[in-house]
């Protein structure tokens, strides 16, 4: 491929990208934009020196950061003109509205496919400062409604606190909860940044008491906007943009932070979440990554449901790829001419899924006139099943099961079970384990061996 085809595949990719199917505003939402009233804490008097001084923006352009911040006095006053010129008549200079992307590998997957790497819009250095300006009297009316459950790109907020929140949630449901159980849906949502519905975008802004001069300026700063693609040192030819967020506009993560509080107060409408007393938990956020809480499997299907549903309204839509059940692998096979049983265990999240090499043995046994089956099974280094990158090998692993029947009254089982799965589990993580899941494994042997004789029989 010649350097001249790779950049026009570049632009191909992110014209795509960025020119999804314009999706008309939900109807709901305009209502609340035109009942909204501006709020008073945003000011839309013209820009002072004082703001312009204020802001710091690195990037690429005819005019450097640097420049701007040598200029001193006369540079600030300077901008200051331009801007007011801008708030007054309400039209851009050409440059504000074009971008040059550039694309950075995700670290994931292979470099050759577009699909793997992450564009960020490099943008003009005045256009960036005024932004900055608009993002600034407008926080006080978008942050002001913020979803408490949201801890992406906001102050004081993290991952922290959700795991902690998760974590807390589980150990509670356990000890409170012992007849209801809980369960989770961890949602991402494919190419977020990249799909947002502009038309739907404005209307909540509105809805959110923004005054409409910030609106119309932010709208103007999205509409009729160009990007190319700079690879190698080389432009592409400019192509337009319909869709999503410019990722490098300083605006960016608060904008669409207004998207998923939108997107999460609609879904907590319609779903009952998980009750603590009089408090209902539903959800986390942190920025598009979601989780969804519910007590029980057909109403977490419906939550599904309804989150997808409200989601394209917006533009947006479920990666289909991390939105599906993972399959967890076991298989018997030969390796190198010593069966072996391949095992992988999907452990919950953040937590790294496991897998077992092992090999198995039976033995049957006649004691003192009695008949027992033992069942032995043990890891195995095989060299010929290697290990997979993201899961972790258990290397030490000993099951012993071992039955025993009268022929007439029924079936005694014994099982001594060690299993080291290795890494940073957490001790509260392997006793709620192992609380919940040994008394359900038995459970699951007793049912088997009642129903044996009915599915030897259905066989026949």
């Amino acid at each position: 491929m010649t350097e001249a085809n790779c950049l026009e595949r570049w632009k191909e990719h992110f014209s795509l990208l960025l020119q999804h199917n314009t999706t008309p505003a939900d109807p709901t939402i305009l209502v609340a934009a035109n009942a909204a009233a501006p709020s008073d804490a945003c000011s839309t008097d013209p820009v002072t020196p004082v703001e312009v001084r204020a802001i710091k923006a690195p990037g690429i352009c005819a005019i450097t950061a640097e420049m701007l911040k040598s200029g001193g006095d006369s540079i600030v006053e300077w901008l200051t003109h331009i801007f007011n010129q801008v708030w007054e008549t309400e039209r851009l200079p050409s440059d504000w509205t074009r971008g040059v992307i550039l694309p950075f590998w995700k670290c994931k997957g292979d470099r050759l496919v577009c699909g793997n790497h992450r564009g960020i819009t490099l943008l003009s250095i005045p256009s960036k400062l005024f932004t900055r300006i608009l993002l600034t009297r407008a926080l006080p009316a978008i942050r002001s409604s913020r979803h408490p459950q949201q801890a992406g790109f906001m102050p004081n907020r993290s991952t922290i606190d959700h795991i902690s929140a998760v974590q807390l949630l589980i150990e509670k449901t356990y000890e409170f909860r012992k007849d209801r159980h809980l369960y989770m849906a961890f949602i991402d949502l494919k190419a977020a940044f990249d799909t947002v519905c502009h038309s739907s975008l404005w209307s909540i802004l509105q809805a959110l008491g923004a005054p409409s001069k910030i609106v119309v300026l932010l709208k103007l700063l999205y509409s009729n906007a160009q990007s190319c693609v700079r690879v190698n040192g080389r432009d592409s030819d400019w192509f337009p943009i319909s869709s999503g967020f410019r990722q490098g506009c300083v605006a960016a993560p608060d904008l669409f932070n207004c998207i998923i509080d939108h997107l999460m107060s609609k879904v907590c409408e319609r779903i009952p979440g998980v009750p603590f007393g009089s408090y209902h938990l539903t959800d986390l956020e942190y920025a598009d990554d979601t989780i969804l809480f519910s007590t029980s499997y057909s109403q977490l299907r419906d939550a599904l449901g309804i989150y997808s549903e409200e989601a394209e309204k917006l533009g947006l839509h479920p990666h289909s790829g991390k939105f599906s059940k993972r399959r967890t692998e076991l298989h018997e096979k030969d390796y190198d001419g010593q069966k072996a049983i391949y095992w992988e265990v999907k452990y919950p999240f953040p937590l790294s899924n496991r897998d077992y090499v092992y090999v198995r043995e039976r033995r049957d046994l006649q004691v003192n006139g009695r008949k027992i089956w033992v069942v032995l099974a043990r890891s195995s280094a095989v060299s010929h099943c290697p290990e997979k990158s993201g899961i972790i090998r258990v290397k030490d692993y000993k099951q012993t099961v071992a039955m025993e029947t009268d022929g007439a009254q029924g079936t005694k089982i014994f099982m001594n079970y060690f299993d080291n799965p290795g890494g940073n589990i957490p001790a509260w993580l392997i006793n709620w384990a192992a609380k919940s899941g040994v008394p359900g494994f038995l459970k699951d042997m007793q049912d088997a061996c009642t129903k044996y004789a009915t599915y030897c029989k259905n066989r026949k």
